[in-house]
């Protein structure tokens, strides 16, 4: 499963997911989740190579609500108060913690002593990376940073960082 968590819209390693889901063997697929999605990335368009299944969670936004609408993709409505419960609870099943092999976020470029940050957009992406098996990230220098324990993660809990220049849309 990959992920994108709200208030993250990391363009180019979502170009780079569209053409490594082309790419897949027959047979082999990814899940997507994402939550609030606003880039449209071409691995939204119903029967896109490569997917498995799509899940907007918490929110889909006006990018992908026809296909919402068309049953093309899950909307799984889980809020955010919960959206990490069964991690915090030990006799949950694996299957209900939704875990992200990945997650795509995008962050500003690091301080002098390695930190980034998600901006003001945090929300819960820092949960997401310190859960995922996999994180990688775009260092971008429109980020503005913002502060405080959620905003803010060391550049070593991603395995992969793609430096980027373009501001948010």
């Amino acid at each position: 499963r990959v992920m994108i968590p709200i208030g993250s819209q990391p363009a180019v390693l979502g170009s780079a997911l569209a053409e490594h889901l082309a790419g897949l063997p027959d047979g082999e697929t990814v899940e997507l989740a994402d939550c609030a999605v606003a880039a449209n990335y071409p691995f939204l368009d119903p029967g896109f190579p490569g997917l498995s299944k799509v899940v907007h969670e918490h929110w889909g936004g006006p990018v992908v609500r026809r296909q919402m609408r068309a049953a093309e993709h899950d909307y799984l409505p889980i809020p955010f108060s919960l959206r990490f419960k069964a991690f915090d609870e030990a006799s949950r099943e694996e299957r209900e913690r939704r875990r992200a092999t990945v997650a795509m976020v995008q962050v500003g470029l690091p301080d002098e002593r390695g930190f980034v940050s998600f901006g003001p957009n945090a929300w819960n992406q820092l949960r997401f990376v310190e859960e995922a098996d996999i994180a990688i990230a775009e260092l971008n220098e429109y980020i503005v940073p913002a502060f405080g324990a959620a905003h803010v993660v060391h550049m070593s809990k991603f395995a992969a960082l793609v430096v980027v220049s373009s501001p948010r849309k």
